[in-house]
């Protein structure tokens, strides 16, 4: 029967001696004077109370669900707020984040904080505070420790927002090294728990990436570092299949691979590795998947693992499940099925290195890779989508040109299906890809430029490789020409006309969208080495060069593209002196040059001044 007595209020009510009043953190911010004035001002408005006690700071709560939407109010109308206010309630937010983080261990309270998690994310982007990131690692560290399937969500989403809002910060924080240790014993406590939680699966990935940024801060140690190793190599078996088919967990694997530091200590650690592929291994699930997230891991950490004698052949090793597979569905006309043989091809490309010294007559490895090469065209062959097949085609394509065996079946799609589509590009994309590999000059110059034509329907990296072969081979036939070398085809002087000016034009667009890219330049070097051989050997003297007018207009154009600063001139010679001045200076500005940012090609290529692309193809 009930007393009528007021339940005796737990030990855990009371806040620790050392926690301060909302006035007292103020003041202990550091602030200025008038700033702490206009946050008592704005706090005493909102009715928020000082107080020590959880029953005080559970009222306060209720006026914080208030001072947040005040609070989102100020920040998202800023404009209608003077300076002053959006000071104070800068000040409210940070003393608020404060408050939050010398909560004891109240769950109602805490319940309460996990449903501010926007809140939170709001006050982190304050962080310039050094005031501000003490109470932040301070509440982090305390809902880390509860080790609760309902606080960690938050914990991921809140440390997500310290590292977005606060990245150039982080290296001053104390916590570089708790953080990693703290997170790793909350997320293993939620992956071994008899039913894992799937807000906690779902949040898995975004800890994980948190921890790896933390551990390759420069303020991070070695021990850090160690501790995430073992993290990863303790828990791979136990992540959750959801893990495997999450972008950010892709994510994670592609950081661990692309950081340079990481990478160093791979080197000497192969521990990630060795938990990634458990990772890949442990993982119940549809095989195609499971493959592709293996190939995904593998492809992104092999270049740290370059040189490694053991590299191709336990490669190989991690394939022979695949091989099984691809044999076991040879007649199924499944879509899954070529996920799979792309993933296989893209693999294989990212070890081409090891690849290559493997291929030579005799050496160890050949008649596999050769095998694993035929997996690929099975899984093309097998595939049940006509267009799909040929964005498999394209790796394969360069496969074959890694060795003299394989048969030419991506050329061979790709011309049955022109004949149903003239105008997709990628079709002749893979011809044109394919004609530089048997060094068909006209035939890949006139492939290449319908590809251009057809501009809408590519990717720029397309655009970009198009652009390149055109440009690229038909320079390099020209000049090999002027020299009196011999060609791969027995061209009249009209097609070297036509096949020159097709060269400029496009290398004129190539150069509008991506000046001097360090991959023409080899060409555009050697044919500025030897066009004075065509200005005076016996093909100039014919009409046909004496008149074209356009030919000196190219010339003219891409002095006047060129980034050397170098203006245009009335006749060659300009140009001549830039292409000398290129050979000379391509150690100094050829890496720059790489670097430069995309460009747009379909503008480029659709500018009205640019001459017609299509003249071997009109």
């Amino acid at each position: 029967m009930h007393s009528g007595k007021r339940a005796r209020r737990p030990a855990n009510d009371q806040m620790p001696a050392t926690d301060k009043t909302f006035s007292e953190l103020l003041v202990s911010a550091g602030l200025a004077t008038d700033r702490v004035l206009l946050a008592k001002e704005v706090a005493g408005k909102l009715r928020i109370p000082d107080c020590k006690t959880t029953r005080g700071l559970k009222k306060c709560h209720g006026s914080f669900e208030t001072v947040s939407a005040a609070l989102d109010n100020v920040y998202t109308q800023s404009r209608e707020y003077s300076g002053s206010q959006v000071a104070a309630a800068d000040n409210l937010a940070l003393a608020i984040l404060s408050i939050y983080s010398d909560i004891g261990e109240d769950t109602i309270l805490r319940k309460r904080i996990v449903s501010e998690t926007r809140f939170l994310e709001r006050s982190v982007a304050l962080l310039a505070s050094p005031w501000a990131r003490e109470a932040a690692v301070r509440l982090l560290s305390r809902l880390s420790h509860q080790h609760s399937t309902e606080v960690l969500p938050t914990v991921a989403r809140f440390t997500s927002s310290i590292l977005d809002c606060a990245e150039p910060h982080l290296t001053e924080l104390p916590f570089v090294e708790k953080a990693v240790c703290v997170l790793s014993h909350a997320v293993t406590s939620a992956i071994h728990a008899a039913t894992p939680n799937p807000k906690v699966v779902a949040a898995l990935p975004r800890v994980l990436k948190f921890m790896l940024s933390v551990v390759l801060l420069p303020a991070s140690t070695s021990t850090s570092f160690d501790h995430f190793i073992a993290f990863c190599h303790q828990n791979a078996p136990q992540y959750p299949a959801p893990f495997f088919s999450n972008p950010d967990s892709i994510d994670f694997l592609v950081a661990c691979a692309r950081s340079p530091d990481i990478g160093t200590r791979i080197c000497s650690q192969r521990a990630l590795i060795d938990a990634c592929a458990q990772l890949a291994d442990s993982q119940k699930i549809e095989p195609p998947l499971e493959f592709a997230a293996r190939a995904r891991i593998f492809e992104r950490l092999h270049p740290y693992s370059r040189g490694a004698e053991s590299s191709f052949s336990t490669f190989l090793q991690r394939t022979k499940k695949l091989e099984a597979l691809v044999n076991e569905w040879k007649t199924n006309l499944n879509c899954s099925h070529l996920k799979l043989g792309k993933e296989l091809a893209g693999l294989i490309l990212h070890y081409e290195t090891t690849i290559r010294a493997c291929i030579q007559p005799g050496a160890a490895g050949a008649q596999e890779f050769l095998r694993m090469l035929r997996v690929c065209e099975a899984a093309v062959r097998n595939a049940a989508d006509e267009t799909n097949k040929l964005e498999v085609t394209a790796d394969i394509l360069r496969l074959q040109r890694l060795t003299s065996e394989g048969d030419v079946c991506p050329c061979v799609y790709a011309q049955e299906a022109l004949k149903r589509n003239p105008s997709a590009p990628f079709f002749h994309y893979i011809l044109a890809n394919f004609a530089c590999g048997r060094d068909e000059s006209i035939t890949l110059v006139v492939y290449a430029n319908k590809g251009l034509q057809c501009v809408d329907g590519m990717t720029d990296y397309m655009q970009q490789q198009l652009l390149y072969l055109t440009v690229s081979h038909s320079l390099r036939v020209v000049s090999r020409m002027a020299q009196g070398l011999p060609s791969s085809e027995n061209l009249r002087l009209k097609e070297i006309d036509a096949l020159t000016k097709t060269a400029l034009a496009n290398a004129r667009i190539f150069l509008r969208v991506a000046p001097l890219d360090h991959q023409l330049m080899p060409s555009m070097t050697a044919f500025g080495t030897h066009i004075h051989l065509l200005r005076n050997g016996h093909m100039w003297k014919d009409e046909t060069f004496q008149s074209n007018g356009k030919f000196f207009a190219h010339v003219r154009e891409i002095t006047r593209c060129s980034p050397l600063g170098v203006p245009p001139s009335k006749d060659c010679h300009a140009f001549d002196k830039i292409l000398e001045r290129m050979s000379s200076a391509w150690d100094t500005w050829g890496p720059a040059i790489s670097r430069q940012p995309k460009r747009d090609y379909k503008a480029a290529a659709s500018n009205s001044d640019v001459d017609t692309l299509h003249s071997l193809t009109s």
